[in-house]
Formats: structure tokens, sequence, C-alpha cells
């Protein structure tokens, strides 16, 4: 079975309380704990009062610059028009949301939706805005 043991609702709710107002560990010793029960109590708190799902899953790193309407409108401009370049995507998003973002950043939130990128060898005849219309009649 283990070495379970039950512990009173009340003094869980103290050491929820005090994990949130300390660091983990500062919690445990304070209160006589071992520092592994102190971060799954509040893990298991957190889980069922549905934290998970009101923060959405985090992601590792930096706050990202581009939030989930700049992500909507990139994927929006992808599927109007297919063929635009990450350097398209990135003046079309500044000129529109006033945002300006490298095109790493464009092309990991893509990945990260889901959407592919097609290596290009060499460039196609409609590379340019000019002749890209043009092709576009033409098709």
């Amino acid at each position: 079975m283990g070495n379970y043991h039950y512990i009173h609702p009340a003094f869980k709710y103290k050491i929820f309380a005090l994990s949130l107002r300390t660091s983990q560990s500062t919690a445990a010793r304070v209160l006589g704990v071992s520092q592994p029960m102190v971060s799954k109590l509040k893990k298991c708190v957190l889980n069922a009062a549905g934290y998970d799902e009101m923060v959405g899953s985090k992601r590792m790193g930096r706050p990202q610059k581009l939030d989930v309407f700049n992500i909507a409108f990139l994927e929006g401009c992808i599927e109007k028009t297919p063929d635009l370049e990450l350097s398209e995507l990135q003046q079309m998003l500044y000129d529109n949301c006033g945002l300006w973002v490298c095109e790493k950043t464009i092309e990991n939130e893509l990945k990260w939706g889901g959407f592919s990128q097609k290596h290009v060898m060499h460039p196609a005849l409609e590379c340019n805005e000019e002749q890209r219309m043009e092709w576009h009649t033409y098709m």
C-alpha cells in the first residue's frame, strides 16, 4: 500500500494557503511536511478547481508577443492566400495590427498551430507583388 496517512482537510488548507504566499520549500519547512507533498497537494487543488482550463496550457519561455487574435489573423491570411511568404505575413501583421515580430516568431506560431511550410528551392515568377497580381489574374 505504501506509507499513506490521513491529512485533515483543515491542515491541507493551511498547506495550500501558505504555499500560495511563500515558496513551496518554505511552506514545507514551516509546517513540517515534505516538499513533494506540498507540490502534489497544490497541483491537486489547482487541477480540481479547473485552474488549467482557466489559464490554458502554459508554454515554457518568455511571454508571447502574439495573442490569440494576432494568430487568428495570420491563420486567416494564410487560408485566404496560401502562397504568402513570412516577410509578407510580417508586413501584413504590422500594417493591420501594429505589431512587429520577427519571421521566426511567425513561423513558430504557425508551426504550433499545425501549419507546415514548403521550402522553396527556386523563387517562383510571382515572387514580387506585381508579378503575383499578374499571375493571379492569369490563373
